[in-house]
């Protein structure tokens, strides 16, 4: 009769010691089950569409050391900022442009002591591979020749980068007529590359993916604003934690050296003033 009751009151015996051992590392029970619900869940990224090629590989590579997931919508910067501040379930932003960082952070939308300035990138012009045509320089995109430049729509941050570069060049009135619109630098890109346009103008690291177009020439920095992808956790995030760590994964040397194949600056690791 007593060994009957003993042997069921020595696991709860157990039970009530190890929940103690727990208490007096300084680690709750509660805190416990917090972090492997946590370490549970897989995320949830909207990034700009230039980083459609790269992005993934890098969540692979973080992936393959900790075992999370990650989900993604690429699209136009300006598209997934409207989509998250209209509550679209995303983990993390990473936009082309600080203005579209800057309209989601102004709100309270994205946690701002995340937020960093990530990559860098070049902006240049493009040809079908196969056309030959006689574009150096920017002056060159006036030729009657082109008669279609494709550009990113004029919300896009690609598209807001090409326009200041023609403004500067004070191009854009030669050339306002022979603008063919793309919703994110993806299709303005495959515009070229599937010649419905003479010439087009995106980033270097697309025209680098796309075996179809040729860089004629890239803009001069000074031409347009800086090109910086900012990144940083949405504050409705469900894994805020697994989120920053992949932004810290990010910058590790495996990333970096994906992000650097690929053609994009890693910028260095300060905070978004």
């Amino acid at each position: 009769m007593f060994r009957y009751r003993d042997r069921f009151q020595l696991p709860k015996a157990k039970t009530v010691l190890a929940m103690i051992l727990l208490v007096a590392v300084g680690f709750p029970v509660n805190a416990a089950h917090a972090q492997e619900t946590e370490q549970g869940q897989d995320i949830t990224i909207f990034a700009a569409a230039s980083l459609t090629d790269v992005l993934p590989l890098v969540a692979a590579d973080w992936q393959a050391r900790t075992g999370h997931k990650v989900t993604f919508s690429f699209d136009a910067s300006s598209r997934l900022a409207k989509q998250i501040e209209q509550g679209a379930p995303a983990d993390l932003f990473y936009s082309a442009d600080r203005e579209w960082m800057d309209y989601l952070d102004g709100k309270g939308i994205v946690v701002s002591a995340t937020r960093v300035d990530l990559l860098g990138n070049e902006l240049v012009a493009i040809a079908p591979a196969n056309l030959a045509l006689d574009i150096k320089t920017p002056s060159d995109l006036a030729k009657t020749e082109v008669k279609h430049l494709a550009l990113a729509g004029e919300t896009v941050p690609a598209g807001k980068y090409a326009r200041a570069a023609l403004a500067h060049f004070k191009l854009l009135e030669f050339i306002k007529d022979r603008v063919v619109n793309g919703n994110s630098v993806r299709l303005a890109l495959e515009y070229v590359a599937r010649d419905e346009a003479e010439a087009g103008i995106v980033y270097r690291t697309d025209a680098a993916a796309q075996p179809k177009v040729r860089v004629v020439f890239a803009f001069p920095q000074g031409s347009h604003p800086p090109i910086i992808y900012p990144a940083a956790v949405v504050r409705s995030s469900r894994s805020p934690e697994t989120a920053r760590g992949f932004l810290e994964f990010c910058r590790s040397p495996q990333a970096r050296l994906r992000f650097e194949t690929a053609g994009f600056i890693m910028l260095p690791a300060t905070k978004t003033p």
